[in-house]
């Protein structure tokens, strides 16, 4: 069983969990929890979605790193490319000779990044007309490494700022299970009606749902140097 389906059913049980303790109605903690469950597979391709941007950015820097530094031992870029294709990631490697450039750029196509699609542009432009390599790429290289620094700073601060809530939210799902337990009595006698579970009900719903809303913001996040 793959990992985000272990993940995804944890939580569904996790979430039906706390609502039949807090709920005391079985159907309504199925239909919580069925709720919450589509909304946290929904969140999934999400979060995948956002850590491949993170791979990419950190994919296209390694390359650009990587090749710069063995240019100033050739002129050649393709001589260059073979040179270090061992340490590159895997999108980066088997390369053909006769159609280099062309795969390059369709790889920058395909990542969507600014300064990597600058950075392989200017490699065509080397290859076809000469010049200055380091002074041609200067502005494309630094764009790819801003784009990673400004990234990395974007995710920390918004893990920060992501812990916080969820932490105001645990605290939140804590007082609602310490009443429960402080006050056992009044709460068994008010968890049998159809009105207090329905409140109960909603109280969860619209806590879980406005946790889940607050993490797909954070995973839509834009950042710089993707189109």
């Amino acid at each position: 069983m793959k990992k985000n389906n272990v993940f995804f059913i944890g939580l569904s049980l996790l979430v039906f969990g706390i609502s039949l303790f807090l709920i005391s109605n079985i159907i309504l903690s199925l239909i919580l929890a069925c709720i919450i469950g589509i909304i946290i597979y929904r969140l999934i391709p999400i979060i995948k979605q956002d850590n491949l941007k993170y791979l990419k950015i950190n994919h296209a820097y390694k390359f650009c790193t990587y090749f710069n530094m063995q240019m100033f031992s050739t002129t050649n870029i393709y001589e260059a490319y073979k040179n270090i294709e061992e340490n590159l990631p895997d999108d980066f490697k088997n390369f053909d000779g006769n159609d280099f450039t062309n795969q390059l750029l369709s790889l920058a196509e395909e990542y969507a990044l600014n300064g990597l699609s600058l950075y392989c542009k200017t490699l065509v432009l080397y290859s076809n007309q000469g010049g200055d390599f380091f002074k041609m790429t200067n502005s494309s290289f630094h764009l790819i490494q801003n784009t990673k620094i400004y990234y990395e700073k974007l995710k920390a601060q918004k893990k920060t700022r992501l812990f916080e809530i969820l932490t105001l939210y645990l605290l939140w799902l804590f007082v609602l299970l310490f009443l429960k337990l402080g006050l056992a009595s009044y709460f068994d006698q008010m968890s049998k009606t159809i009105e207090f579970q329905l409140g109960m009900f909603f109280i969860l719903l619209i806590g879980f749902t406005s946790l889940a809303l607050t993490i797909k913001a954070y995973y839509h996040n834009q950042i710089k140097g993707l189109n």
